[in-house]
């Protein structure tokens, strides 16, 4: 019986000091290491989500663009046709214009892209050759294509997007 005694009381006996502090020193250890993993995942998702908004306003105001374009109204109706601004009359006798100026999209006075760093217009004729110096109103135009780039930027991402435009209404 006394063997079994001792057992039993060795069996009871709880965990040293010793124990316990190795135990919440490892726990510390570990809980750092989980908590950075943690904390380099949530830079991670916040950087990628910041370049998806980034992406998914240029998109939105790059499609505007590109869909407002289509729609000018006849081969007189171009007004301006630079290197980086259009103006145009669409089919509801709208005078559109978009622009950049302090990286910003502008379309007529109105902002539509943020972080623009450049936004460029080509101009093609029917046959898709580049043409320097468009014709533009009161003539008719000899554009029939648009080619257009836009670049959104911040500190830390690029976004470069670009469309060939063909005029619907320009033959």
């Amino acid at each position: 019986m006394d063997l079994g005694m001792k057992i039993l009381k060795k069996k009871r006996r709880g965990f040293t000091l010793i124990e316990f502090v190795l135990v919440i020193a490892l726990s510390g250890i570990l809980f750092l290491g989980l908590s950075q993993i943690v904390l380099t995942t949530l830079k991670c998702w916040n950087i990628a989500l910041a370049e998806s908004d980034l992406t998914t306003l240029a998109e939105i105001g790059f499609s505007r663009l590109g869909n407002e374009v289509k729609q000018i109204k006849d081969t007189t109706s171009l007004i301006t046709a630079t290197s980086n601004d259009i103006k145009f009359t669409d089919v509801n006798d709208n005078t559109v214009e978009y622009k950049i100026n302090t990286n910003k999209m502008f379309r007529n006075s109105n902002v539509a892209v943020d972080n623009v760093n450049a936004l460029s217009f080509q101009y093609l004729d029917k046959d898709g050759n580049t043409i320097t110096s468009p014709i533009i109103a009161p003539s008719q135009t000899n554009v029939r294509m648009v080619r257009m780039g836009i670049t959104v930027a911040t500190s830390s991402q690029s976004i470069e997007l670009q469309s060939l435009t063909k005029l619907r209404n320009v033959r």
